[in-house]
């Protein structure tokens, strides 16, 4: 098995090094970017919610892999949603609230 470094940046005036991954949730993986920018894509692109077993056969990672991908990318939404708050006139494409209607005929 060949282990790929992704190229470390180095502060002219410290010599700090960092990486491009470094203070992401890719910093530290084992799973490729291309993985992780092909689970994000399918996360992105999916309407209805999106399960683990889905993320591993379309990235050909095991489930166990495609369950943590998939709460990581949740976890990083999350982060970054409490930072915005929506305001003014908001217009929606499509919004599903609750469960089903009950007595509607």
């Amino acid at each position: 098995m060949q282990h790929l470094e992704l190229p470390l940046f180095q502060c002219k005036s410290c010599h700090r090094q960092t990486s491009v991954t470094s203070g992401t949730i890719f910093h530290r993986s084992h799973i490729s970017l291309s993985k992780w920018f092909s689970a994000i894509y399918l996360l992105s692109n999916d309407k209805r919610g999106l399960s683990a077993t889905t993320i591993a056969k379309f990235v050909q990672v095991s489930y166990s892999t495609g369950w943590l991908m998939l709460n990581k990318l949740r976890k990083a939404m999350a982060d970054r949603n409490g930072l915005y708050k929506l305001g003014g006139n908001v217009q929606v494409d499509e919004f599903f609230l609750g469960s089903e209607s009950h007595g509607e005929g």
